[in-house]
């Protein structure tokens, strides 16, 4: 019996590797896949926002709401939309609110960074359309 219990622990702890093996590998595939939208651009709708961390009023932070995803973002498109963003409300900094903002339309620009295990996704944003 005891025989046993020591070759089931061993087969169980095989197995336990084998699966911890394939996670890591799947968590690699998804960072390579993610690395691949950098530079790929779309077209999109959502709600421009002032991010909730502001270091320079004069020089504002902003975050796009795409659903239930929020992007830091970079606008691209000039004066004219950077003043009409800085009318745009705060974002909530513990819920997404799609109250909060304004609704627009644009394109964007996956700004992707790996480092390390780690990944940031961040659009740089133009073409903005105020509705």
């Amino acid at each position: 019996m005891k025989k046993y219990a020591i070759s089931l622990f061993i087969i169980i702890l095989a197995t336990a590797d084998v699966s911890a093996i394939d996670t890591q590998e799947d968590a690699g595939k998804l960072f390579i896949e993610l690395g691949q939208l950098d530079g790929k651009t779309f077209k999109s709708e959502g709600i421009l926002k002032k991010s909730w961390l502001q270091i320079d009023e004069d020089n504002p932070n902003y975050v796009m709401q795409i659903g239930d995803r929020k992007y830091s973002i970079t606008l691209d498109d000039g004066r004219g939309t950077s003043q009409l963003a800085k009318n745009c409300s705060k974002e909530n900094m513990f819920k997404i609110d799609s109250n909060l903002g304004c609704p627009v339309s644009f394109e964007a620009e996956y700004d992707i960074e790996l480092n390390s295990g780690s990944v940031t996704v961040k659009l740089i944003v133009w073409g903005v359309k105020f509705k």
